[in-house]
């Protein structure tokens, strides 16, 4: 089990390095001068470059960036920091600092400008530095210094998804901005649980702005935070990182708006012919062959040159494909197993409860003893089935249903006899799972027309019903739920 786990993140690492920059294209048709053009994820510096052609080092060569640049940075950007309690004071200072480096470093065609948020209210959250975008950086530097400040409260709550939508629609409402828009979200996270905003509600706008929401995140003692920043970056095609400092924030911005297509040119060492000339380039520790032939143009392709390297490519997917496959009947059969236990456990426990229940029912019908108040009929709902009555009574048309949670080495088995189960952390629902991967009000079960439904609450770390995501689902018997960290059962 562990081999193919193994050649697989070897496999991995080694398509993650390679995929570092790409050679797309040799053109060769005004031989001896050579030109080829490379894609690459991050700036490359001309100094780690050097270039081997046939066999022999290449004193001198040119190293352009293409004309692309201009297009892979924004038309119109937006600075939205936060600057709630939950911000340090040292955050904000490397904050600011590195906002003054971005926006001294915009292109002179694009337009800019800044705001910032502190406590949840009812009213608009966003302050903006300006009404009006500005190609005056400087300006706009100095207000980001002297204008965002830290709010100091005791118990601070902010209402993330609240203040990004009003920043999206008053982004949205500026018809003369030009296209390729995008905000910069600086945050630690933190989101008002109780807020009518949603995440939803900020991808639905993102999409109609047409708007880029690009998220960095602070550190912040709060849990799961940082999977909302993820998600809105995410869900509006955007890119996230975290950041300890100015430095973090200045490269992650960089790589952001950075056009990745270089072109290069060379005068050849290889005298007038028509066989293939290999050529290497090599840029820091990686080194990758290219290939031309005098007087024409062609793709280069590292595989056609070498079929090898295709043969041990082509077997490491098959290891690592024969290697999944294994791991997932592995798993499916403990799933199995897990299942029949679990059956085997609740059967018993059936058992158990109907012998307590004869053995109560014979203690009352014996005349010497007291005589007792009917039991009562009335379903206990949402209570572990070993302290529940097993003659309760059900709703009409539906059958016996029940969900058994799987927590600490332990199981707790619930029976659904109300038309509507709110399961979450929080001490007002009626299933309560104590774990910190479940929300505070994660999701409801409800019954409907004689058949049972789950419905995810927008929770943050989602609910899964059999490894698939689901917003609502049907529950089918022995479906298994997933909540953050936590399995369910259900059955019926």
């Amino acid at each position: 089990m562990r081999l193919p786990i193994l050649f697989s993140f070897l496999f991995i690492s080694v398509i993650t390095v390679a995929q570092d920059f790409t050679i797309n294209k040799t053109d060769a048709t005004a031989f001896p001068d050579i030109s080829f053009t490379i894609t690459s994820k991050n700036p490359i510096d001309k100094n780690i470059v050097s270039i081997v052609d046939n066999k022999k080092s290449v004193k001198d060569f040119q190293w352009i960036l293409s004309v692309d640049e201009a297009a892979a940075r924004p038309g119109a950007v937006f600075f939205l920091i936060e600057a709630s309690s939950f911000v340090s004071d040292n955050q904000m200072a490397f904050v600011k600092r590195a906002i003054k480096t971005q926006l001294l470093s915009l292109n002179t065609s694009t337009l800019a400008n800044a705001g910032f948020y502190v406590r949840s209210n009812s009213v608009e959250m966003l302050k903006r530095l300006s009404t009006e975008f500005t190609a005056d950086f400087n300006s706009l530097s100095r207000d980001v210094e002297s204008k965002i400040y830290i709010s100091k409260d005791k118990q601070p709550v902010t209402d993330l998804y609240k203040v990004v939508y009003e920043c999206l629609d008053f982004i949205g409402k500026k018809g003369s901005l030009p296209n390729n828009k995008k905000i910069i979200l600086i945050s630690t996270g933190n989101n008002n649980g109780t807020s009518a905003f949603t995440i939803n509600e900020c991808v639905a706008k993102a999409k109609e702005t047409n708007i880029a929401i690009t998220a960095v995140g602070l550190r912040s003692t709060t849990q799961n935070a940082m999977d909302n920043l993820k998600l809105l970056a995410e869900k509006t095609n955007g890119n996230f990182t975290f950041a300890k400092n100015e430095a973090d924030i200045n490269l992650f911005l960089k790589q952001d708006t950075f056009a990745k297509t270089y072109r290069v040119q060379y005068r050849s060492n290889a005298t007038t012919s028509n066989d293939t000339v290999v050529s290497q380039l090599n840029v820091g520790e990686q080194v990758k062959e290219f290939y031309y032939v005098s007087g024409k143009s062609e793709s280069t392709s590292f595989f056609g040159k070498n079929k090898v390297a295709l043969l041990i490519a082509g077997s490491l997917v098959i290891l690592i494909l024969a290697g999944l496959v294994f791991y997932l009947r592995s798993k499916r059969k403990k799933m199995e197993a897990e299942v029949l236990r679990l059956k085997k456990q609740e059967l018993t426990e059936r058992e158990i409860l109907r012998k307590k229940a004869e053995k109560e029912t014979a203690t009352k019908m014996n005349p010497v003893s007291p005589s007792l108040p009917a039991a009562s009929t009335r379903a206990v709902i949402n209570k572990p089935i070993d302290e529940v009555n097993i003659n309760r009574t059900r709703i009409a048309g539906v059958k016996r249903a029940q969900i058994i949670v799987m927590q600490q080495g332990g199981h707790k088995f619930y029976e659904l006899n109300n038309l509507s189960t709110k399961i979450g952390r929080n001490t007002d629902n009626d299933i309560i799972i104590a774990d910190k991967t479940v929300s505070g009000f994660h999701a409801v079960i409800s019954i409907e027309n004689g058949k049972i439904f789950i419905t995810d609450h927008s929770s943050t770390n989602g609910t899964f019903v059999n490894n698939h995501q689901i917003e609502r689902s049907e529950l089918q018997n022995n479906d298994m739920i997933t909540l953050g960290k936590i399995e369910i059962r259900y059955n019926y």
